[in-house]
């Protein structure tokens, strides 16, 4: 079982209250702020996946090809000396 401190549990109430009685009055009634706010979501998930992509594989290709213009030496045909 869990047990907090009864700061944390404060903390916790007050980041409840200030995060979700907006979204309960402003997104309930409204199709048009629940539709800009799925939208806004959606935008930072694809903003947040676009920036894992390019840290991941941008840390693989360069482990995979160390010496760029090396690479590009022997790709594009030329000696590589």
């Amino acid at each position: 079982m869990l047990y907090f401190h009864s700061q944390t549990l404060w903390y916790i109430l007050v980041y409840v209250i200030v995060t979700e009685l907006p979204a309960v009055y402003l997104l309930y009634d409204s199709s048009f702020w629940s539709a800009t706010f799925l939208l806004v979501l959606f935008a930072a998930s694809v903003w947040n996946g676009g920036g894992f992509y390019i840290e991941v594989f941008g840390r693989k290709y360069v482990v995979h090809f160390p010496n760029p213009r090396c690479t590009l030496r022997i790709y594009s045909g030329l000696n590589a000396n």
